[in-house]
């Protein structure tokens, strides 16, 4: 005839297996916590790459897209200097087709000497704050070669410098370029960072769950 262990013992006899198990004087325990510690390890491992691996090939291809963005807002502003005419880019307002194709988000904006003009955030007007405008100030100004008239621009190529700010009058981080079109003539172009981050996050998310 065999007899249970009264109820209120299982409880600790389990306990005390466990942690007879998971003990590293017995070979279970150092197998299982070895095994832990390796896959934990390799987790983060495989966590950190895919990260960076994504966040770079999310990066390159905003930078591509700014490339692009560049020269679209160089050639906008070539074609509209000669008449000094503002640039819109609402229906019925545009000076100019160049002045068209940029995504919407996009920021635009012309410098002449401290003096911001043309502030855009496509496909309407952007407004910077004064901590901003210091911001895109300090920011590096690459010199690039002045385009004739009729001419087609040339913004930095691919080697084009772009830096990453917080434009809280614009709410997120852009990605930007600042070039040097004219003796007197500096155009900055951003993107928003709101979709790469996001990405980023969700896969963040996802590898912890994981």
């Amino acid at each position: 005839m065999s007899t249970r262990p009264a109820p209120g013992t299982q409880r600790p006899h389990q306990l005390s297996l466990l942690a007879a198990l998971l003990s590293l004087r017995t070979i279970s325990g150092k197998l299982i916590i070895g095994l832990v510690a390796l896959l934990g390890a390799a987790s983060i491992i495989v966590s950190v790459v895919t990260s960076s691996s994504l966040n770079k090939s999310l990066m390159s291809s905003v930078d591509q897209q700014l490339q692009s963005a560049t020269m679209r807002w160089q050639n906008c502003v070539s074609s509209t200097l000669d008449g000094d005419t503002d640039v819109h880019h609402g229906t019925g307002q545009g000076p100019d087709p160049a002045c068209y194709g940029q995504a919407a988000g996009t920021f635009e904006a012309e410098l002449t000497g401290n003096t911001f003009s043309n502030v855009n955030l496509v496909p309407g007007r952007g407004e910077l704050s004064a901590a901003d405008e210091q911001t895109l100030l300090a920011l590096h100004t690459t010199q690039v070669p002045e385009a004739g008239p009729g001419a087609p621009a040339r913004p930095g190529g691919p080697d084009m410098p772009s830096y990453t700010r917080t434009l809280a009058s614009l709410d997120g981080d852009y990605r930007l370029t600042k070039i040097q079109i004219s003796s007197s003539e500096i155009l900055v172009t951003g993107l928003p960072l709101a979709t790469v981050q996001g990405t980023l996050n969700d896969v963040a998310n996802t590898e912890h769950v994981v």
